[in-house]
């Protein structure tokens, strides 16, 4: 009884030390670990953030502005300036404080625009590090994709080369009884060799594509972890007119270059603030005195002033410079508007390629199951046939070609859809793929 539970024990902890030792990476922890250690988006980031406060400050042209100042100075006379002054001591002294208040009523509305020209400027730049940030999720979706794709290839080639390994012992004990021909032999071997090159090129592309991924993740895979494979599933993709319109209100890119656009019309009006006059009001109070203290006031003249201000300036002529300078501007508008179009209309067609790929992929999909079914029944046929000498040696390498080829076909199609789901998923910046994964990420 008790060997039995020994045995039950040591059973138990072998399957738990198995279970913990394959773990498995997910698509959707290869994205929450791209998005943590992507260095491009660290540093956008920071750019954005730099931008955020630099768009506040803006602001500041719709606040007074106060002032403080002081002053202090001490002269040394000579004897001919005693003389001249009539003052006996050596040395004369001063102070001066000041508190200054100042407000800008009216800029030809110089302000509004800026104002608006930061804000702008601000969600452009957010724009552009949403884009990058979609560009790296599409790429880490694709290099998880690439690599499942490259391990479905390798293991299609490993099986092709252990069915042809099989068919050389069977070739080799046929000929030893004379049953078939050296040559029959021969071909098998060469067919043998050339499998196990594409074996070894597709285990060369594997690790490639393991590479690629790690290099997204930032982090090693354990030869013990499993890169989860990717389920096909019934994909909620909307008619291409229902995402032209999704893409019209989601897409980083283009909401970027609306916002260019926005900016080229604002700074063309604050051109015209050139043309309009400028009114500021100043209020001050300044205190005087002797010593090194100025409140301590001075002697024969006043110990403090008060001043009021209002001061308006107004350009009537700068050699036509404000005319022309307006002119560009507009021209300026003019060009972000084409940019507009031109950006909506190269991203539509991206999304219409990805479109119509998706629905090619489903029925590439369709006839690769088809072909996988068909060359599965004629190489099970053709190898009964073999074992019964009724089929020749090139009978069963084509079977086995054609079953090799008919399994990648059905690895490439399963695999096409969800990158051309991926894609569309891009182009929108939707998720399609139902991926549950984290984003700590907030813009403001």
């Amino acid at each position: 009884m008790k060997k039995f539970l020994s045995a039950l024990m040591l059973l138990l902890i072998g399957n738990f030390a198995t279970e913990n030792t394959a773990m498995a990476i997910t698509i959707e922890e290869a994205i929450e670990l791209t998005l943590n250690n992507d260095e491009s988006i660290k540093r956008q980031r920071s750019l954005l953030d730099s931008q955020f406060y630099t768009s506040l400050t803006s602001g500041a042209a719709f606040l007074p502005t106060l002032d403080v100042s002081a002053g202090y100075t001490k002269s040394k006379l000579s004897d001919k300036e005693k003389r001249d002054t009539g003052f006996d001591g050596t040395e004369v002294t001063s102070s001066t404080a000041s508190i200054a208040l100042g407000y800008n009523l009216f800029n030809g509305f110089a302000d509004v625009n800026n104002l608006r020209i930061s804000k702008s400027s601000y969600s452009a730049q957010k724009y552009q590090y949403l884009a990058n940030k979609q560009d790296i999720m599409l790429g880490i979706k694709k290099a998880y994709i690439s690599y499942l794709q490259a391990n479905d290839q390798a293991n299609v080639a490993s099986e092709t080369v252990k069915l042809l390994e099989a068919q050389k012992n069977t070739a080799s004990v046929s000929y030893r009884v004379g049953q078939f021909s050296r040559a029959d032999v021969l071909k098998v071997d060469v067919q043998l060799a050339s499998s196990r090159l594409d074996l070894m090129n597709a285990q060369i592309s594997l690790k490639i594509a393991k590479q690629q991924l790690e290099k997204y993740i930032g982090r090693t895979i354990e030869a013990a972890e499993v890169v989860k494979d990717l389920e096909l599933a019934e994909y909620n993709i909307p008619t291409l007119e229902e995402l032209y319109k999704q893409l019209e209100d989601k897409r980083s890119e283009l909401q970027a270059t609306k916002m260019a656009y926005s900016i080229a019309n604002a700074t063309a009006t604050q051109a015209f603030s050139t043309f309009l006059p400028q009114v500021n009001a100043q209020a001050a109070r300044t205190w005087y005195g002797d010593e090194n203290n100025p409140m301590d006031g001075r002697q024969g003249s006043y110990d403090a002033a008060t001043s009021v201000g209002l001061t308006a300036t107004w350009n009537l002529f700068r050699g036509f410079a404000n005319a022309n300078q307006e002119i560009a501007k507009a021209k300026t508008a003019q060009a972000g508007a084409h940019s507009v179009n031109d950006t909506r209309n190269a991203l539509k067609l991206a999304l219409s390629s990805a479109y119509e790929n998706y629905f090619s992929a489903k029925e590439m999909l369709s006839v690769a199951k088809l072909g996988v079914e068909q060359a599965e029944e004629s190489y099970r046929v053709t190898q009964m046939q073999y074992t019964q000498s009724e089929a020749t040696t090139t009978d069963l390498l084509d079977a086995n070609v054609a079953l090799n080829r008919a399994r990648i076909s059905l690895a490439n199609a399963k695999y096409g859809i969800i990158s051309a789901v991926a894609n569309i998923e891009r182009a929108v910046e939707s998720n399609f793929l139902d991926l549950q994964y984290t984003d700590n990420d907030s813009v403001k």
